[in-house]
């Protein structure tokens, strides 16, 4: 099996698990990753979105497109940098497993 990326290392970790999300009407990559346990973005998404940055009790939108079609209200922390725009963390996965049929989460 041919693979784009010829390093042996690659086969073992796989592509990035990005996916388009929407947050606060806007459709953002977000990097879905099941070993963190803080949601975060970065300050120029915030920027770009013109959020205001409050304290962690104010929360940001939140909406997965067709097929899970999922939308709640999540806290991000706000990093300085990285190299994806969002990274949507453990809690809110999990929230989304228990209200969305698992066959879309596949």
């Amino acid at each position: 099996m041919e693979s784009i990326n010829p390093d042996p290392v690659m086969h073992l970790i796989g592509p990035l698990n990005i996916a388009p999300v929407i947050l606060e009407g806007k459709s953002v990559p977000a990097l879905l990753d099941s070993g963190s346990q803080i949601s975060s973005c970065t300050k120029a998404l915030v920027e770009e979105l013109h959020l205001e940055i409050h304290p962690l009790t104010t929360s940001t939108h939140l909406q997965l497109p067709e097929p899970i079609n999922w939308e709640g209200d999540i806290l991000l922390l706000v990093l300085p940098h990285d190299d994806t725009p969002c990274i949507l963390s453990t809690k809110v996965l999990q929230q989304v497993s228990r209200e969305v049929p698992v066959e879309y989460l596949q």
